[in-house]
């Protein structure tokens, strides 16, 4: 009983402190959309895409929103912390089946089977992830600002490359 209490309370106590009972400190986070990164002030740029539809697997996607953003995490329930060396690049994009936003892959398919993305980008095989129905890649700290990024997009009905150019 008594290894019970200390545990709840060492559990309790780590909450409290460690997310500030409301966020998690210290871990990455990244915004829902462009509004949200511009107020927390990480955006860096938009990139708008040639085509808006894309076809990933079976499922078919919209896409609304594309930026990048520095990396950055919570402080504490009010602040947070801006890690310019790192950056990130968002596609946020509407499932057209499913009709929300789950830009997610099935647990037995790997991103790169699904896409590949194209120079200037130096990725390497931990570059990708999805966070909140984003699309999350990952920049190399070496990697400039590019003007264009083209991600080959491999679906059900063939290849299709997307160029997101940038607007700002």
């Amino acid at each position: 009983m008594k290894y019970l209490i200390k545990t709840f309370i060492l559990f309790t106590g780590s909450l409290l402190f460690s997310c500030n009972g409301f966020v998690k400190t210290g871990v990455p986070q990244s915004s829902t959309n462009i509004e949200v990164s511009m107020s927390k002030e990480v955006f860096i740029c938009q990139y708008i895409p040639n085509d808006k539809l894309v076809e990933i697997g079976n499922d078919k996607y919209r896409i609304d929103e594309t930026w990048i953003e520095y990396r950055w995490s919570y402080i504490n329930a009010e602040e947070i912390e801006i890690k310019k060396d790192f950056r990130n690049f968002y596609i946020r994009a509407f499932n057209l089946q499913t009709k929300k936003y789950d830009f997610e892959f099935s647990p037995e398919d790997s991103f790169f089977s699904k896409m590949e993305v194209l120079k200037p980008l130096a990725l390497k095989n931990n570059s990708f992830g999805y966070n909140g129905g984003k699309l999350d890649i990952m920049l190399n700290k070496e990697d400039s600002i590019p003007e264009e990024i083209k991600i080959r997009f491999k679906g059900s009905e063939g290849v299709k490359t997307i160029i997101f150019t940038k607007t700002q």
